[in-house]
């Protein structure tokens, strides 16, 4: 059987900023496009996800394969691709630092979720109701499908954070946005 390809292509003019700024009008997000200011289209990540998601399909036909031959369901390919992820969500919040990770959809609402509740963390009396807005937060981003996700460097898989890795890195921002408003008193 034949596949066709059907492509549509616009052609824009203009400078480089021109275009940026009519793609975003269609709410595409510049900074995530692939390609650098010269044109060349980066294709490192774009390898490395395909050999990931390579490795998922081997696994989870591997897994069919064992289902299918016994009743046993804790077979070796589910215990590997427990809590494995290859492609975060925009609802994912993701720990580490540089560019990619600042830049994360998922991390700017995060950020502005947790910069919102500040004045509250700030004005708490104890320990206890500072961690609860910290729960607070946590909770909001699970409730909306979001995780906590951190990078395995081993195998290059994002890999769920623990409860105290979430509490963590929601706290260090709590104590980020608290020391970025004294500092402009």
């Amino acid at each position: 059987p034949s596949v066709r390809k059907i492509s549509a292509l616009l052609n824009h003019s203009g400078s480089r900023r021109d275009v940026e700024y009519k793609l975003s009008t269609f709410g595409i997000i510049v900074e995530d496009i692939p390609v650098t200011s010269t044109g060349v289209v980066k294709t490192k990540e774009f390898h490395r996800w395909i050999e990931r998601r390579q490795s998922k399909e081997t696994i989870l036909m591997q897994m069919r394969n064992v289902l299918a031959s016994t009743s046993s369901i804790f077979s070796p390919p589910v215990l590997f691709l427990e809590g494995k992820v290859d492609l975060p969500t925009n609802r994912d919040v993701l720990l580490g630092v540089g560019k990619p990770v600042v830049s994360h959809l998922g991390n700017k609402t995060f950020r502005n979720m947790v910069e919102t509740m500040s004045p509250k963390w700030e004005a708490c009396a104890s320990v206890y109701e500072k961690n609860e807005l910290v729960y607070q937060v946590i909770r909001n981003i699970q409730d909306a499908d979001g995780r906590f996700l951190k990078k395995n460097t081993d195998d290059d898989w994002w890999e769920l954070a623990s409860d105290l890795e979430a509490r963590e890195k929601t706290n260090k921002l709590f104590k980020n946005f608290l020391h970025k408003s004294r500092k402009k008193k």
